[in-house]
Order: C-alpha cells, then sequence, then structure tokens
C-alpha cells in the first residue's frame, strides 16, 4: 500500500456527516460559462489516464500522515481532483476536508458528488481564499491544483497556506508550466488583458516558495489535449470552449482574425500521429514543506 493511496483515496470513502456552511447557491452566467469550458477541457485532458502522475509527484510525502488527518483543499473546482482518488483502494482518508471554491457552479457539483461518496466530516466554503479566515495550526496537507491562476496575491495566499500547517504539515501545489498548450495563453493571453491569469507557473510558484522559506521538492508531469477532429467545421464550437479555457477568454468573441491565428497556432505546434492531434502540456507538482526554524523564531 503506498501513502498516495492516502491522499488519493481521501474522497473515495467518504459521507457527508454535517453540513456546508456557506449559503445557498448563486449560479451567475460567468460561472455557468467557466465552469462549462472548464468540463469541455477535461474530457479532452489525457494526463495519463485519469491522473496517475500524481503518484509519483507526493507519494513520498504521504507518509508522514497522521491516521485522520486534515485536509484543506484551495479551488477544488467541480471535484475532478478529489474524483480521482476512487481509482485507488485501501489507505486512511482523512477525518476531517475542508474545501473553498468560489466558482457558485463548480460548489454546486462537488457538494453534489461529495454527498454521494463514503464517510467524512466536511466543509465547503464558496468564497475566494483571499476572504476567507483559514484555521492556523489545523491543517496536515493543503492542496491546490491549478488554482493560483486566478488569485490576485499568490505569496499571500501561499502565506495563509503555510499558517494553516500543523507540525510537520505540507502544501501540494500543481501548476502548468510555460510550454505546450499554455504557450497559447503565454502567446496570445498577454495580448488580450493585462495581468493575465496564466501569467503565474512553475517558475514563480518556485521564487514564491523561495521567499517564504520553504523546501521545495518538484516534479514534472507531460500530458496531451485530444483534439482529434476538432478542428473539422462541425467542432468548432468545441474547440473554442477548449481555447476559452486555455486563455481564459471568450473565444467567440475575439476578432475572427485572432481565432484563425489561435487555430493555426494549434494546428501547426499540435503533434499529428495516427491520424490524431494530440495538443501536449507539462504540469509541476510542488511539494512545499516550512524550512528549519532560525535561531530566535518562535
Amino acid at each position: 500500500m503506498t501513502a498516495l493511496t492516502v491522499v488519493l483515496a481521501v474522497i473515495s470513502a467518504w459521507r457527508v456527516v454535517g453540513e456546508p456552511i456557506s449559503p445557498p447557491v448563486d449560479t451567475t452566467s460567468q460561472g455557468l460559462w467557466y465552469a462549462d469550458v472548464f468540463n469541455t477541457f477535461m474530457e479532452r485532458y489525457s494526463g495519463d489516464h485519469g491522473g496517475y502522475e500524481f503518484i509519483a509527484g507526493i507519494d513520498k510525502a504521504m507518509e508522514s500522515l497522521p491516521t485522520n488527518f486534515n485536509m484543506l483543499e484551495i479551488g477544488p473546482a467541480n471535484g475532478h481532483t478529489t474524483s480521482l482518488l476512487k481509482a485507488f483502494n485501501g489507505g486512511a482518508a482523512p477525518g476531517y476536508y475542508k474545501g473553498i471554491e468560489p466558482n457558485p457552479q463548480h460548489y454546486k457539483t462537488l457538494d453534489e458528488y461529495l454527498k454521494t461518496v463514503g464517510s467524512l466530516r466536511y466543509d465547503l466554503v464558496k468564497s475566494p481564499v483571499e476572504d476567507v479566515a483559514i484555521e492556523s495550526g489545523k491543517y496536515h496537507m493543503v492542496f491546490t491544483s491549478h488554482s493560483l491562476y486566478h488569485m490576485k496575491d499568490r505569496e499571500s495566499v501561499l502565506r495563509q497556506a503555510v499558517q494553516a500547517l500543523a507540525p510537520g504539515g505540507f502544501i501540494v501545489v500543481i501548476i502548468d508550466v510555460t510550454t505546450g498548450d499554455y504557450g497559447l495563453s503565454h502567446g496570445f493571453g498577454y495580448h488580450l488583458r493585462a495581468g493575465h491569469p496564466h501569467s503565474v507557473s512553475n517558475v514563480d510558484v518556485m521564487k514564491m516558495a523561495k521567499d517564504l522559506g520553504l523546501e521545495t521538492q518538484v516534479t514534472y508531469h507531460e500530458y496531451n489535449l485530444d483534439l482529434t477532429g476538432l478542428l473539422d467545421d462541425e467542432n468548432h464550437e468545441t474547440l473554442g470552449k477548449v481555447i476559452s479555457f486555455v486563455i481564459l477568454e471568450k473565444f467567440f468573441e475575439l476578432p475572427k482574425e485572432t481565432q484563425d491565428d489561435m487555430v493555426n497556432y494549434i494546428q501547426t505546434n499540435g503533434i499529428h500521429e495516427g491520424g490524431r492531434l494530440l495538443w501536449p502540456g507539462a504540469h509541476a507538482v510542488f511539494v512545499l514543506k516550512p524550512g528549519p526554524k532560525k535561531s530566535g523564531e518562535l
């Protein structure tokens, strides 16, 4: 039994024993749009057939988790990452889980998902993490996957995560590198909107970790988006949704010339093999731990 079965079985045997603590879901057009393009993107994501690439990134760190550990997830989205945990058997699930998710549609989907599985005390908060007072010293693992893009003060969020850690705890940050599919964002995003969310990458996380005095372990994992058939006219809408998620802009509201340039970028930089069109990407899996205290620190 590997240590990863501990964390990536987190939700596999959960059952709700308490009600969500945030107010009723108020879906908005922006939230619905983002949830729609997110789901379309994930349908095309092949990440080692379901996220198993996380094993190499966090397996060793999981060995230090106590029984019935407390887990905080920042930006869990619709539960895609947590649903991967069902692929693993055995291991000790956490005793308590807290998720902070600002998107109302993702919040609703995640809440519905958590009600269908296992046995666990959990709370969900529908709010940006910057507006949440996170308990200090409570969580053995803080997990955030592809969420830093959407935060205004990322270093402050990481600082909050450090303060939330129980003794011996650690933070997992998963974020894309500035190549592959997100090259589209870096190639076009800055021209579309100043301060584009995907301006943050693995390089920035490394720097923030250093500034905060965190010990850093990082592994890199490649994946592909399967865009086979999406260049056909009848699938143009689906392709547009995938691109919309990557650039975090509404593709179909862009000038026609810009749309054509993006499609040409994909066609040129994609991998054409065996009748398929694959769009490569990679992400970094960070395990961050507080470094040794310096003399005089409490």
